[in-house]
């Protein structure tokens, strides 16, 4: 009997959500054919079999989570390896196969419930879990989050939840027992009185759901959505960002992109504003290399990028995905257009690979097609990239000439966020002033990229 444990489809992924299942018990399965459909924080993966057999077992259904390295389906591959299993086998696979169960287990911690037993600590200090335990396996990441925010080990807490998973009544029970270990005894007549502390720090109570009133209705966050939410969150509360407004004149862009349209749409290229943004990130970075970089502040180290991969936004109906333009540096404008559609094409189909959306040097997130007026924003950075450039609406403009005589100008709006960990504040101006000069020159703008 073959058992497949769910893969990790992406750089850390934990869990995933089963999406859909193309194969019911009883089915007949051959090698690479697909088994079922997973959705990550950070992927979406149709999961081929690496057998050929018959499915016996399907565990989780279409909505579920499941931990990576759990059991989600098992096939009779006919070999006569599915021997019946010891007592000590079927404890590892109902551990593998709790697996679905215990995330949504998990997340159901915050629900009005009973209180649960308390944690077992032998000691603040003493462990439970062994070194070699991977701590991803003890609970899941809001709770492991919440150890981590509090300071409390996870190997020292023996979990209450389902499968023995550690929850977060069992890391409050974990607080209460530290903060009374670390109470001073009481006082002897030899001894003298102790100054007075401050009592043990409470648990911090969970929020309770919000009660849906008349006229409302609730809907599960989809794991793109929640994806993005914890993603954007992380980003406001890690990265002090600062935003420039400006806006480039951009009537050559204009006329450029005007002129070369049929001869992309001979070539099969629906040519967008798009790939010349991308060039003039490329161009951009070039003069400003020290912002092809990162802040790994773990190690205390600025990471310099070798290549210029830009990362484009690209909006659908599962959310906002954020595909690299790989080698942006080493392609033709053509080129680039050709990449953009491929990759949007990916998003809109949510076959997007975790490989396609990561590395990026910066972002460029374009709203001016859904803009009803020329518009400035505050983008979020796309973590580790230092940069984000939001786009606005080209739109008319009546600006003075040398003469101070108006003089009616297309105009695009650019709003350049920034992390000031990595970018000062002239660096980012000085760059900003580039990116909009290559913008009102095509000429430049390819001469420079």
């Amino acid at each position: 009997m073959f058992q497949f444990k769910l893969p990790d489809i992406g750089e850390g992924t934990h869990e995933a959500d089963i999406i859909a299942w193309h194969v019911k018990v009883g089915d007949e399965v051959k090698e690479d054919d697909t088994l079922v459909e997973i959705q990550s924080d950070k992927a979406t993966a149709d999961l081929p079999s690496p057998v050929s057999g018959i499915v016996t077992k399907i565990i989780g259904e279409e909505g579920d989570k499941a931990l990576v390295g759990s059991v989600i389906i098992e096939i009779d591959t006919g070999d006569g390896a599915g021997s019946p299993a010891s007592p000590a086998d079927d404890s590892a696979v109902a551990a593998d196969e709790s697996g679905v169960d215990a995330v949504k287990d998990a997340e159901d911690e915050s629900a009005p419930q009973a209180p649960s037993a308390p944690a077992t600590t032998s000691s603040p200090r003493e462990a439970v879990h062994g070194e070699d335990v991977d701590i991803r396996t003890l609970a899941v990441p809001r709770v492991r989050y919440y150890a981590r925010s509090k300071g409390i080990d996870l190997r020292t807490i023996e979990g209450t939840g389902r499968s023995g998973l550690i929850t977060i009544d069992d890391v409050d029970a974990a607080l209460q027992a530290a903060s009374a270990d670390s109470a001073p005894s009481e006082p002897t007549e030899q001894s003298p009185a102790p100054q007075d502390s401050p009592a043990p720090t409470a648990p911090v109570a969970q929020a309770a759901p919000i009660a849906s009133a008349a006229g409302q209705r609730r809907e599960k966050m989809s794991p793109m959505r929640r994806a993005t939410a914890n993603a954007m969150v992380g980003a406001k509360q890690t990265i002090p960002h600062v935003t420039v407004f400006d806006r480039a004149v951009v009537d050559e862009l204009v006329a450029h992109r005007a002129r070369l349209k049929p001869r992309a749409a001979e070539a099969g290229i629906k040519l967008t504003y798009t790939p010349y943004l991308v060039k003039a990130c490329v161009a951009m970075l070039k003069k400003h290399p020290h912002l092809n970089a990162y802040a790994d502040m773990a190690a205390g180290e600025i990471v310099y990028r070798d290549s210029i991969d830009v990362t484009v936004a690209v909006n659908t109906d599962a959310g906002l995905y954020v595909p690299v333009v790989k080698d942006a540096d080493r392609r033709s404008l053509f080129d680039i257009a050709r990449e953009v559609e491929r990759l949007g094409a990916l998003a809109q189909d949510g076959k997007l690979a975790s490989a396609d959306m990561t590395g990026g040097s910066l972002t460029i997130t374009n709203v001016g097609g859904a803009a009803t007026a020329g518009v400035w924003s505050t983008p979020i950075i796309n973590v580790p990239e230092p940069i984000i450039i939001g786009i606005g609406r080209i739109e008319g403009e009546f600006l003075p000439d040398q003469d101070k005589n108006p003089v009616y100008k297309d105009v695009m709006k650019i709003s350049f966020g920034f992390d000031h960990r990595l970018v000062d504040g002239v660096a980012a101006q000085l760059a900003l002033n580039d990116f909009k000069a290559f913008l009102s020159d095509p000429d430049y703008l390819f001469a420079e990229s």
